[in-house]
């Protein structure tokens, strides 16, 4: 998934792994799930859930390759990886670090449904998705555009790699195709605060209350950061 910051791409994420939870599916992620906000959503929605046993959080800059100790899914019931800010594995200047880790992520991509894994990734770089990934992880991926509000098949048609919707389409958890509505109380399972915490905040204290960050924050100065409160983009 790409779009610029704000543009809901991790709150879809979120969305996505509350499915997973609710289905008694594992999601193993770098973004900072929450207990007691997943429990509480979970039940506004008919659902509980195991958080210590459904949930793996790793943080990519200490364990590069943490999408390998993913848990094997099943057919059925398959493991969700979910990785924010995936640019951040771009290795656009960076160091041999990111490198190795970019060919991790694609050596993943490559043999996830072996394992019965789904990867969603979100990005705010286009052209990893578009460009880089399309040609290294063999076209099989759904890509979510946020500025278009649509989404489409690239490569492959629906079943093969990358995926989002659920088998179970008359699940109240499921968002079908056509939606663009999420429901708010999502802010409330998640916080992207945690990894960018102090500097983040200190901006924030020296920002002024505006709907969106300037585009030049896009740029991966400040990746991850979402403003609860912030004007929601959908329509």
């Amino acid at each position: 998934m790409t779009g610029k910051i704000g543009a809901g791409k991790t709150l879809f994420g979120c969305h996505r792994a509350m499915q997973v939870f609710g289905y008694g599916g594992h999601v193993t992620s770098n973004i900072v799930f929450l207990e007691e906000g997943c429990r509480k959503y979970l039940a506004y929605r008919g659902r509980s859930f195991d958080f210590a046993a459904q949930y793996q959080y790793h943080d990519f800059e200490e364990e590069p390759n943490f999408m390998l100790k993913a848990r094997k899914g099943t057919k059925s019931n398959p493991t969700l990886v979910l990785i924010d800010e995936a640019h951040l594995y771009y290795p656009s200047g960076r160091s041999q670090h990111y490198d190795v880790a970019f060919e991790l992520l694609n050596k993943f991509i490559s043999q996830s449904r072996k394992f019965h894994i789904d990867i969603y990734l979100i990005t705010q770089d286009e052209s990893l998705l578009y460009h880089r990934l399309k040609t290294q992880a063999e076209h099989r991926y759904h890509c979510i555009d946020m500025r278009k509000k649509s989404y489409g098949w690239l490569g492959t048609p629906p079943g093969a790699g990358l995926k989002w919707v659920e088998k179970d389409t008359k699940s109240d958890l499921v968002m079908k195709e056509g939606e663009t509505q999420l429901d708010k109380r999502l802010f409330g399972c998640f916080d992207t605060f945690q990894k960018y915490d102090k500097f983040t905040r200190e901006l924030q204290a020296n920002l002024p209350t505006h709907d969106l960050l300037p585009n030049t924050f896009s740029e991966g100065l400040i990746p991850g950061l979402i403003r609860r409160g912030r004007r929601f983009l959908f329509p």
